[in-house]
């Protein structure tokens, strides 16, 4: 719907005979539109038959009666678009409000890398506009609304990549760059959507982007993350470990300086009780972690392939864009970081997308 309402109508010419055959953006205006019609056709039949035979939902007769006149008038054909754009919006999200939040997600997004037409200042206000950050939280609070319905690692991964590009436009001084960088951009933003776009749809699943440097990676980034919670654990239990250390050497000297079978029971003994306190104590916290069932091993492990997907979405040049905080001081250690980037195993990761309260509360 996004692509009929932006994009060229006017055209009726059929396409000339070259030496290799058209592809689907070499057609003309008219056939384009013919082929977006019957893609919105096949999607309402699919819809009205997931909502059953009771949902009332528009049709495409409107747009058709416009586009199949002797002298089609292309405002008013982008006319019928949008009250047909409008009536799906209504009636989805009367039906249920996940599918019509869900035909906004692929609204908004197909605005935001869509391959802006025009002159040279309407295409570069456009791309800012897309690139907004006001806009981009919007988009990511739609993300997360949906996580649940759309597939395994797209929602976090796409808002992650997303909240990449929106850092990078923060300091790439779009409203100022030259036409060839406005370009460029648009149409590194435009392949970006199509890969948002492919995992969230379903059509590619989001870990096949992977390669194996990248579950290095996540599993590094796992055991990382595993580490610093036994971390934390342990600094909790600081005084019941110690305790327990205590016991353990009290008992260890007994078996050393006495050979007496009574000492050596008591030796045992006190070992024995200086691990019934380390595990009653440890115990309430693991049963609580999860940690002796694995339970928490799997959001850790699906949060760090969230982070490599996204990192495989965003292109190089938004993915490496560090702001001058997160620069090391150092000269050396700049340089060193410079070098890590070029390998490709060691690339950075996107950074967990933030929710719209944690960039107010930072900024």
């Amino acid at each position: 719907m996004a692509r009929l309402y932006s994009g060229p109508l006017s055209a009726i010419a059929k396409p000339g005979l070259d030496d290799d055959l058209p592809g689907l953006s070499e057609l003309p205006a008219a056939q384009q539109v013919t082929l977006g019609l019957a893609q919105a056709d096949k999607a309402l039949s699919r819809l009205k038959a997931f909502l059953g035979a009771d949902a009332q939902l528009p049709t495409t007769e409107a747009v058709r009666a416009e586009t199949e006149k002797p002298f089609p008038d292309a405002n008013a054909i982008r006319i019928a678009i949008f009250d047909l754009h409008v009536a799906i919006l209504l009636q989805l999200t009367a039906a249920d409000y996940r599918l019509g939040k869900a035909y906004g997600l692929g609204r908004v997004l197909a605005d935001t890398c869509a391959p802006v037409q025009g002159f040279e200042t309407g295409r570069r206000q456009a791309l800012v506009h897309h690139l907004e950050p006001h806009r981009a939280q919007v988009i990511v609070g739609w993300l997360d609304d949906l996580k649940t319905v759309l597939p395994a690692h797209a929602s976090e991964a796409v808002a992650d990549s997303l909240l990449l590009w929106e850092r990078w436009a923060g300091a790439a001084d779009l409203p100022n760059a030259s036409p060839a960088v406005v370009n460029s951009t648009t149409r590194a933003l435009h392949r970006c959507g199509q890969r948002w776009r492919a995992v969230l749809s379903g059509e590619k699943a989001a870990t096949d982007v992977l390669e194996i440097s990248d579950y290095v990676n996540a599993a590094r980034g796992t055991v990382a993350q595993a580490g610093a919670i036994a971390w934390s654990l342990a600094r909790r239990l600081w005084a019941p470990l110690a305790v327990a250390l205590a016991l353990i050497g009290v008992g260890i000297w007994l078996i050393i300086a006495n050979h007496s079978n009574a000492q050596v029971v008591a030796g045992l003994g006190t070992i024995a009780g200086g691990l019934g306190i380390t595990w009653r104590s440890a115990s309430g916290s693991l049963k609580h972690l999860s940690l002796d069932s694995l339970d928490l091993f799997k959001p850790l492990w699906g949060a760090q392939i969230d982070q490599v997907v996204a990192a495989r979405l965003t292109p190089a040049q938004q993915l490496d864009y560090r702001p001058p905080s997160e620069q090391p001081d150092d000269p050396w250690r700049r340089a060193w970081q410079s070098l890590e980037r070029l390998i490709p195993w060691r690339r950075p990761t996107a950074q967990p997308a933030q929710t719209p309260d944690q960039r107010q509360s930072a900024d």
